[in-house]
């Protein structure tokens, strides 16, 4: 089983699925004046930190979207650089089995999932390692990929510790057809920049220490001691302008990016500008308070500094230069007012939002929590005059100096604002979990006051990617309370007069909330009906901890506010239904109600 996705790695596949529903389906101004569906090279990704790039990068791959990035010192992080170093490993340490295993999945030999099994599935000892295992395969012609892997990895590894590497690697990316064979399995658009990242990493075999390696493990140490660095890491390799491998369908060229998205950080994009805009991880605030650091006062009009100190922590200070400090805090909040100016005016069209909650700290003030202030979504003046208003009103909010022009941005749907996602609580982090937790809703959704016995097991499994037992698990909670009698009327679309599932909302202070059902029923004489929000559970009714209770009642609470807000004459209720069909209701103050 794999790890489970990091908060980032989950906004950047909501982002990719946000982005699907837009791309081909919207229409952008192109050149000419005229509108066109939006493609993928309408859109630019943007970060503030260059460390969410990889995030962004694997889930645009694993949607099979070509991008390019900039991302500076990542070429050993690419899928193609790293195949390389599972190779230079394996002729090193024959007996890594994870490194073969790579190698083998990798262009160069592009053995199958079956080619894999049947290694693993050989009849030797436990203990057998893969690289004899594919020793085993080397006369078997019914798995042809294995036998041409073993006959090049052999005769790489006969001459490994004579050659110089550069030649060894240039042996390998010749017999091998390492080129050809990566830049085929990429997407069109991404073609350039695989070739160009295979060139650079050729020439780092001469370009470090100009190639005087004594030996492979030399290099490939070298190599390790570089992906740990920043500075020093080596960077993607450059595409030549108009480099295309193919066009398309429009004739446009394609092969150096024409239809990809880019993905740069703030600071890359300025003098740039995309149809639409996607302001990645906007919880995340500047680069902490510097520490072991020179404070240095040098007004612009003189020739020398008039202070120049070494200070520490925060807490070490002193008193002596707060003045400094704080002018310092000053202009560092006005050039984080000037970076989101930035930011938002690169959109032509279409500008989403994303942010991921904080796991600490204060994010009131964050770029998100600004957007999400503003008073009017579709109204580009409205949002100039909020967020960048003229210094002359107000010289003392840092924002004052941003008075350029209006922000040419239209957010069409306000709930795209929260396409990010908020802190996992609880059993939250399993993904297995979170998976039958969605499914259970998607069939409550669907199936509410239809025959619900129709329903197979196995078709579920298979519809919404759950393990057989799993699907059975959810189709026998989602029964038990579609079911019940006592819960009808909130199901049964005769008993009450609306019902929405999966609402999002936006909170105060700009954080998404997802209420999972929202049933309003009709009006009682001259009062009005009751609006219900149900929070599904998927666990027993009774196994609530008291911290859930209290955490429960307070996410409740929240939910209350807001809908309390947009039906201010009718009575809001709240509860939790749980999978073995019992309801708890939550009071104003967010206790259990009484039975």
């Amino acid at each position: 089983a794999e790890p489970d996705n990091t908060q980032h790695d989950i906004e950047a596949r909501e982002i990719v699925r946000a982005l699907a529903a837009v791309v081909g389906v919207r229409e952008i101004e192109d050149a000419d004046g005229g509108r066109r569906p939006a493609r993928w090279g309408d859109v630019l990704l943007l970060v503030r930190k260059r460390n969410r790039i990889a995030a962004l990068e694997d889930a645009l791959r694993a949607a099979g979207i070509a991008y390019a990035s900039d991302r500076r010192g990542g070429l050993l992080d690419t899928l193609e650089a790293s195949d390389l170093c599972a190779l230079l490993s394996v002729l090193v340490v024959p007996f890594s089995n994870l490194a073969l295993a790579q190698v083998l999945r990798a262009p160069i030999f592009a053995c199958s999932d079956d080619d894999l099994v049947r290694l693993a599935s050989l009849n030797v000892s436990a203990e057998t390692s893969w690289w004899a295992r594919l020793e085993h395969c080397a006369g078997d012609a019914d798995a042809p990929p294995l036998v041409r892997a073993f006959t090049l990895l052999s005769r790489w590894r006969a001459v490994a510790g004579t050659l110089p590497v550069h030649d060894l690697l240039d042996r390998i990316v010749h017999e091998g057809e390492v080129v050809e064979r990566s830049v085929a399995s990429a997407p069109p658009a991404m073609r350039g920049q695989v070739r160009a990242n295979l060139h650079a990493y050729l020439e780092l075999a001469l370009a470090q220490d100009s190639g005087r390696y004594p030996s492979l493990p030399r290099f490939i140490a070298e190599l390790e001691s570089l992906a740990r660095t920043d500075e020093d890491a080596p960077d993607e390799g450059d595409v030549p302008a108009g480099a295309s491998d193919e066009a398309d369908s429009d004739g446009d060229e394609i092969g150096s990016h024409g239809d990809a998205v880019r993905i740069l950080t703030v600071h890359g994009a300025k003098g740039l500008e995309a149809p639409i805009v996607v302001l990645v991880d906007a919880h995340a605030g500047p680069r902490s308070a510097k520490c072991n650091a020179l404070l240095i006062a040098w007004p612009p009009d003189s020739d020398a500094p008039t202070h120049v100190s070494v200070y520490g922590a925060v807490a070490e200070r002193g008193h002596a230069r707060a003045a400094m400090f704080d002018e310092d805090a000053l202009l560092d909040a006005r050039e984080d007012w000037n970076l989101l100016y930035v930011a938002a005016t690169r959109a032509r069209e279409v500008l989403l939002v994303s942010g991921v909650e904080p796991g600490r700290g204060d994010h009131q003030d964050s770029w998100y929590s600004r957007l999400a202030a503003l008073p009017s979504w579709n109204d580009a003046a409205s949002k100039s005059a909020a967020l960048f208003h003229d210094a002359a009103s107000d010289k003392e909010r840092p924002g004052g100096v941003l008075v350029a022009e209006r922000v040419r941005v239209e957010v069409f749907r306000p709930r795209v604002l929260a396409i990010g996602t908020r802190r996992e609580v609880d059993g939250d982090h399993d993904p297995a979990a979170r998976r039958q937790g969605i499914a259970l809703h998607r069939l409550l959704e669907l199936f509410a006051g239809t025959r619900f016995d129709v329903l197979r097991a196995d078709a579920i499994a298979r519809a919404l990617g759950l393990h057989p037992a799993a699907a059975r698990d959810v189709v026998e909670i989602a029964e038990r309370i579609l079911g019940n009698a006592d819960l009808a009327h909130f199901f049964d679309p005769a008993r009450h007069v609306r019902a929405e599932n999966e609402v999002e909302l936006l909170a105060p202070d700009g954080s998404l909330m997802r209420i999972d059902r929202l049933v309003t029923f009709e009006d009682r004489g001259q009062a009005c009906g009751d609006v219900w929000v149900l929070d599904y559970k998927s666990q027993r009714g009774g196994a609530m901890t008291e911290s859930r209770r209290d955490r429960y009642g307070d996410q409740l609470r929240r939910y209350r506010a807001v809908i309390e807000a947009l039906h201010p004459d009718r009575r809001v209720r709240t509860a939790l239904l749980f999978g073995d069909a019992t309801l708890v209701e939550f009071d104003l103050d967010g206790v259990i109600v009484p039975p």
